[in-house]
């Protein structure tokens, strides 16, 4: 395809990205980064050039080909996904997924290559791609029609950064399906998960409905009988649950409410008797009114990890008595209750909730300038994967963002947090993560008044206004409702539970009303893509 024959006519325009490559060569060294670019550029050239197109330009993980003939690009990024995720030449597939857009529209021959609407369009539907997807606009698929071994998916219509008119987005999919994306996009949640499993530190996570639209949420039986108890089947006598609280809540919004709404929806749904009691952190063991509203309580569900030490003596004083740990620190010391067959464990699944949200607040500020955001977390060893989750879903969402990590080591203190926020800022962050306890509410608040998106955690925190992203949770009346229902079936007993999307116990919550309908709907798609896979990381 000569352009100096055809300064300006009509041609389609190809563009295909890495996922992730900056962070691979981070964790993987230069060497390493540097085979997957080399790997790619043969691929990129031989996909593109074996149907037809030209080879225009080629920058490390992202390539530029140009057609003439819209056809020939849809089928050269049909054969480019192939030949991403095959075996060939005694070479394994990328380790990392490919995102590829494609645009069709006049554009002028220049120098080292071609100047057009259709480049700028086709790099958007680029960075709007998943790892493994094809977008193209709807100029091309009206340009192409029918193409043989093809099918086309409406993605309705987006605005794209520095494209006037809103651009229809299809997606481009293969009769035929591809071979499987390959699995290191979330091996880091993973390894980290096994890693600290003997440590008890949480793992990855998941969507909740309000993302989904809807998410069925079935609360089978888990787990527990209660030394010498057998309860069972749903026993029919009434039982009586006790929750520890270290505080009573003090609004809707207090992190310890959905405690509370758990005990109620159990009391409700199984008939148990239930009761509240709080604790003085202060005390090293409890007091004697305690242990007397402890006695003859069936179930004692503990409600973080303020109470968790506290109680371990009691487990054997109380050997009737079934004792759920509910959310325990990674710091905390399981052993202490492994040797009891009265007490259980729960804990959440948390990683790829922070991933959605960290997907989703990317793609709000993808456009002409470089995405930068940032995390504010509160211990490294407890928000580890909370942070990773966060990380892997900006990178996969735009290729090429930068993140910004710093840990305020309080869960208490906002100033310290604010601080932090406002460093980030100055630094171009334009998106806000702040898992840190209390400290998070001073993150949110700089990212208030220095105007750029915040993203939330423990709560829904999108009553603080407007520059509320989303916020990532855990649904700890989940935990609660689950503790009950497998107590009464008799399938506790001294063990330990990961729970996660599997019962709706963690996700994203308060999406804001900003967020348009084409980025809700890509992060609902992709929730639902990895959904199997999320819930297999869990023990129900």
């Amino acid at each position: 395809m000569s352009s100096a024959d055809n300064p300006a006519a009509l041609r389609t325009f190809l563009i295909a990205d890495v996922r992730g490559y900056t962070r691979f060569t981070e964790e993987h060294g230069d060497e390493e980064g540097a085979r997957v670019a080399s790997r790619f550029a043969l691929l990129a050239r031989r996909g593109i050039t074996e149907h037809g197109g030209e080879l225009v330009e080629l920058r490390g993980d992202e390539a530029l080909g140009g057609f003439l003939s819209a056809r020939d690009a849809l089928r050269a990024a049909v054969a480019l996904q192939r030949l991403f995720r095959t075996s060939s030449d005694g070479e394994p597939p990328l380790p990392l997924g490919v995102g590829i857009g494609v645009d069709a529209g006049e554009a002028v021959a220049v120098e080292g290559g071609y100047r057009g609407g259709a480049l700028n369009v086709a790099a958007r539907l680029c960075s709007r791609a998943r790892g493994g997807e094809i977008l193209a606009s709807e100029t091309v698929v009206a340009l192409a029609r029918q193409v043989g071994g093809l099918r086309f998916e409406p993605r309705g219509g987006e605005r794209l950064k520095g494209i006037d008119d809103a651009v229809k987005l299809v997606e481009v999919v293969p009769l035929v399906p591809l071979p499987p994306l390959p699995a290191v996009r979330f091996a880091r949640l993973r390894r980290f998960r096994r890693r600290h499993l003997t440590t008890r530190n949480l793992a990855a996570a998941a969507l909740v409905a309000v993302v989904l639209g809807s998410t069925g949420v079935v609360l089978v039986a888990g787990a527990f009988s209660g030394a010498g108890r057998a309860v069972g089947a749903r026993a029919a006598e009434a039982k009586r649950v006790a929750l520890v609280l270290p505080r009573e809540p003090s609004t809707s919004e207090d992190v310890f409410a959905p405690y509370v709404d758990g005990l109620l929806e159990a009391k409700r749904r199984y008939g148990v008797k239930t009761q509240t009691v709080v604790v003085d952190r202060a005390r090293r063991r409890l007091s004697d009114l305690v242990r007397k509203r402890l006695r003859g309580v069936d179930l004692v569900l503990l409600a973080g990890p303020a109470v968790h030490d506290m109680f371990v003596p009691e487990i054997a004083r109380h050997a009737d008595a079934a004792f759920v740990f509910i959310d325990p620190t990674p710091k905390w010391d399981a052993t202490k209750i492994r040797r009891f067959p009265n007490a259980a464990d729960i804990f959440f699944i948390e990683g790829p909730a922070s991933y959605l949200a960290g997907y989703m607040g990317a793609l709000m500020e993808s456009g002409d300038k470089r995405v930068v955001a940032s995390v504010v977390a509160g211990d490294p060893a407890v928000d580890v994967n909370l942070v990773d989750g966060f990380t892997i879903g900006v990178h996969e969402a735009v290729g090429g963002a930068k993140v910004l990590v710093n840990y305020s080591r309080t869960s208490s203190r906002t100033s310290v947090c604010e601080a932090i926020a406002n460093r980030q800022i100055d630094h171009g962050s334009q998106i806000v993560f702040a898992p840190a306890g209390a400290c998070s509410l001073g993150a949110l608040s700089a990212a208030s008044m220095r105007g750029v998106w915040a993203i939330g955690s423990d709560v829904d925190r999108s009553y603080l206004g407007s520059h509320v992203l989303v916020s990532v949770v855990k649904r700890f009346d989940r935990a609660v409702e689950f503790a009950v229902g497998s107590y009464l079936d008799g399938k506790l007993e001294g063990r330990s539970f990961e729970i996660g999307i599997e019962r709706d116990a963690v996700g994203i919550v308060g999406v804001n009303a900003e967020v348009p309908a084409g980025i809700r709907r890509k992060v609902a798609e992709l929730a639902q893509r990895h959904r199997e896979e999320w819930a297999s990381w869990s023990n129900p």
